[in-house]
């Protein structure tokens, strides 16, 4: 019972160890299938420094396990200085026990030893195997007497469980962190907890070449901590019964779906291993929405959006609005507009109006529409009720039409052109024949005679379009020449 029980003491300082060697009378066979089985407590100074946190200790002293508590980890490496909105690289990886000794942190709430003195952040790539006296001052010095320094000592080969019926409190005052191995030996499978520096993260096992969490503090907006979370691998299904309220403020906010190289995708990272490529990298995507009612809104009158820019890249687009109400659209432009359609095969638009339609457009300036077709161009309307067309102009309607062959053909009961002007010009430049298969009768309220009046009043005008006529004799003379594309007009009739 006296080698159960022992008081000692050594350079460090004294200890009492209570001890239960191969307490389940194992054997050192490994063919037998009963390992020998210890526990024990130590309080005070470490026995052995020389297997204190060793990964190649003896199994009974449990140090093995202990120095599991060290091990690679991705963190936040990227300076605040960088500001792409896309992080498609991993962040550094840096050999640990306590994520908070490379953590940036608020200068307001400094980390100290437990005698007051403030430590200093650790710079990325220094590990626990550096030279004391870079370690001196540090949060990692601190942490590299974790296995050393002595206290309370606990191991046990078998289970261990605790039961509580009333509460239960622990303060620490330092760190914390849980590994749990899952019956398995690698690190890279373990998971766990990281509490330091009054942060959490979760270790969970990384999937692939790109996960991490991470929190830091970063100076900008007077000082704010930043939470980074990437996982690559992984599906996620989520179904969520509740009210959502999401509210952003920031300088970036960036959404990324896809690549447009996704054969290069993931990047290589120099001095790593050759990513693994996923099958793949483009998704489809499926957007379905129900709603009592839907409201969206960019920008306000209040404060406008200085430039909104959208670009649609497609093979076959199909869109379907199927409204069984009313539609109500308005489009405020204070400066000029400029739209552009370029058509390679053919276009067709078809409306189908069951009551009445009225288009009204009021225009400041000058508006000009030009359209180029390069084979034909049929319009037809179908009105069943009446139509009305007005338009006013403050200044001049000037039209002109250059074709080799033009067909107006109207098809009514009662037609009414109606002209209030003090002069109408029209000007054939080749013949021009007219067919009334009924008696015509023209009706002049004011005598022939009286234009003579204001022939001298209407020669400035006559001087001014003196320049369109040139213009639309050149395209005249262009088109005279034209004769195949007249044959075949005439022959499609």
């Amino acid at each position: 019972m006296s080698d159960d029980f022992v008081i000692g003491e050594n350079a460090d300082g004294k200890y009492f160890l209570i001890e239960v060697p191969n307490y389940n009378n194992g054997t050192d066979d490994p063919e037998a299938g009963n390992p020998k089985m210890s526990s024990y407590l130590r309080l005070g100074a470490v026995k052995d420094l020389s297997i204190a946190g060793k990964p190649d200790a003896p199994k009974e002293s449990g140090e093995d396990l202990a120095a599991k508590v060290r091990r690679v980890t991705r963190i936040d490496g990227v300076t605040t200085t960088e500001g792409s909105p896309q992080r498609s690289l991993p962040f550094a990886t840096q050999d640990l026990v306590f994520e908070d000794d490379y953590r940036e942190r608020d200068p307001a709430a400094p980390i100290t030893n437990v005698v007051g003195e403030e430590l200093e952040v650790t710079e990325l790539g220094v590990t626990l195997d550096a030279e004391p006296s870079e370690l001196e001052g540090k949060r990692l010095g601190e942490t590299a007497r974790l296995h050393t320094k002595g206290g309370w000592r606990d191991h046990s080969d078998g289970n261990r469980i605790t039961t509580t019926r009333g509460d239960k409190v622990e303060v620490i005052r330092g760190n914390y962190k849980l590994v749990v191995m899952g019956r398995q030996e690698s690190l890279d499978n373990a998971s766990g907890w990281d509490l330091s520096g009054g942060e959490l993260r979760a270790t969970t096992l990384n999937l692939g070449e790109y996960e991490t969490t991470s929190v830091e503090w970063v100076k900008d907006d007077a000082g704010r901590w930043r939470v980074v979370e990437k996982n690559q691998k992984g599906d996620t299904f989520s179904i969520y019964w509740g009210n959502v309220h999401e509210e952003f403020f920031g300088e970036i906010k960036s959404d990324v779906t896809g690549s447009e190289t996704p054969d290069a995708y993931p990047h290589p990272v120099p001095g790593n291993p050759p990513p693994s490529k996923p099958s793949k990298v483009n998704p489809k995507i499926i957007e379905r929405t129900w709603a009592e009612s839907i409201e969206g809104y960019t920008g306000s009158a209040r404060l406008r959006i200085p430039s909104i820019t959208e670009e649609t890249w497609a093979v076959t687009t199909s869109e379907l609005t199927d409204i069984s109400g009313n539609t109500t659209g308005t489009t405020r432009v204070a400066g000029s507009t400029t739209e552009h359609t370029t058509i390679g095969g053919a276009t067709m638009e078809t409306k189908v109006v069951g009551g009445a339609t009225m288009e009204s457009t009021t225009v400041g300036g000058a508006t000009m529409e030009t359209k180029v077709v390069g084979g034909a161009a049929v319009g037809a309307t179908a009105i069943g009720g009446a139509k009305i067309e007005a338009t006013a102009v403050g200044i001049a309607i000037i039209e002109a039409t250059a074709a080799p062959f033009m067909i107006d053909a109207k098809a009514s009961l009662l037609t009414l052109d109606l002209a209030a002007t003090l002069l109408a010009i029209e000007i054939f430049m080749g013949g021009k024949i007219e067919i009334n298969l009924l008696k015509t009768s023209e009706i002049s309220l004011i005598e022939k005679e009286t234009i003579d009046v204001i022939k001298t009043s209407i020669h400035a005008v006559k001087t001014g379009i003196s320049g369109t006529l040139s213009d639309m004799a050149t395209a005249y003379n262009v088109l005279s020449g034209n004769y195949d594309v007249m044959a075949m007009m005439i022959n499609m009739m």
